[in-house]
């Protein structure tokens, strides 16, 4: 009755156990045929209790009766980031899975075919094969031409006129930039984090007249043009760290984090002259899927990083403790006591009935470092 009243349909070949997150998509050219993708434990328990397995049902009677068609984890991936299913709108068998990866079915969900490569980050434009990109979150179907398709992603759109075996993918001109610092040169450059990517620098102006601004005042004179992408060039570090110079030599540039966030401390410098970058990563410890409560250091996936302004060689990043180098990171000290509440009930499982212990995201962190302009180690 169009969303008037419902029915809570149980049991009926669904799952009897605690789940999470679901995905449904309906059928346009047989309005009976719906999928489910079903946030199950994997038959993991949770909280001392069982769970279901599987990760895909479907229904052929308009949600009646269900059965499992599917337990391949490709369909649902990392639940609370993406979990979209689709089905095409002129093939009841053909259905679209988003997730790192983009997976596609056409014999009704029980198994992946084509279209499944890999995943990853975001990208340039150009063709991508069979894949629209990594960290696939949304799609569209044209309803009266199914060919066409458009997946959003973490690289921006990806077309298809393909049914999804061959995609290219659209460059547009943005991107996230996570922080933002320049240095004191005359004109000043610019230093950023974009999201899937490194670490980047660019002019605030070029010689061609392309700047942030328009015109200037006086001589009159319009916008001057954009700077152009060429003049921007990687430097190392990460998605979500900083990319900071040094205010005596702005040839050498410190950064953080990687394509998986900070980690174990990642640090990165730079150097411009030579086109070099050194890691020189605070606690080089791989602590993907532990749990923050059993880690000596904790960061987080932006932690802190800031060059003293009394003294270029002193370098400050954060953890759960303030770190100290004055060697160029050739060996880092604590210099203070956990500045957090420590709190262990907080540092426990992430990710409820899908684990997400990817070692960056934690409670319990230093979030920012700034010391005073006016009184040294302040």
């Amino acid at each position: 009755d169009e969303g008037a009243t419902w029915t809570k349909i149980t049991g009926h070949g669904l799952p009897t156990h605690t789940t999470g997150k679901w995905g449904l998509a309906i059928a346009r050219s047989n309005p009976k045929r719906i999928y489910a993708l079903i946030e199950t434990g994997d038959g993991v328990p949770y909280n001392g209790q069982e769970t279901d397995s599987g990760k895909l049902w479907r229904s052929d009677d308009g949600g009646e009766n269900w059965k499992l068609v599917s337990y391949d984890r490709r369909m649902g991936g990392r639940t609370h980031y993406y979990f979209r299913v689709e089905v095409s709108p002129d093939n009841e068998n053909e259905v679209h899975f988003l997730t790192n990866p983009y997976g596609r079915s056409t014999d009704g969900g029980q198994t992946l075919v084509g279209g499944g490569g890999p995943g990853g980050g975001g990208g340039g434009g150009g063709f991508g094969g069979s894949s629209p990109g990594g960290d696939n979150h949304d799609i569209w179907i044209d309803p009266t031409q199914p060919n066409r398709m458009a997946v959003a992603n973490d690289a921006g759109v990806s077309l298809s006129v393909t049914r999804g075996q061959s995609w290219q993918r659209i460059q547009l001109p943005n991107g996230q930039i996570y922080h933002v610092t320049t240095d004191n040169q005359i004109p000043y450059y610019v230093y950023g984090n974009r999201q899937d990517g490194p670490s980047y620098r660019g002019p605030s102006r070029t010689g061609a007249g392309g700047g942030f601004g328009g015109g200037g005042g006086g001589g009159g004179g319009g916008f001057a043009g954009p700077i152009p992408r060429s003049t921007w060039i990687g430097i190392a570090g990460g998605e979500s760290g900083w990319a900071t110079p040094d205010p005596v030599d702005n040839n050498i540039i410190w950064s953080s984090a990687s394509g998986s966030g900070s980690v174990g401390g990642i640090v990165e410098v730079f150097n411009l002259k030579t086109g070099q970058a050194r890691n020189v990563e605070v606690w080089p410890e791989n602590i993907s899927g532990e749990i923050a409560a059993n880690l000596k250091y904790r960061f987080v996936w932006t932690m802190p990083l800031t060059i003293s302004p009394h003294d270029h060689n002193k370098v400050y990043v954060g953890s759960q403790f303030v770190h100290q180098t004055t060697d160029g990171g050739n060996s880092w000290q604590v210099i203070s006591p956990d500045l957090t509440l420590n709190d262990k009930s907080r540092q426990g499982f992430s990710g409820g009935l899908t684990g997400d212990n990817i070692g960056v995201e934690y409670a319990g962190v230093v979030f920012a470092i700034a010391e005073s302009p006016k009184e040294a180690e302040t």
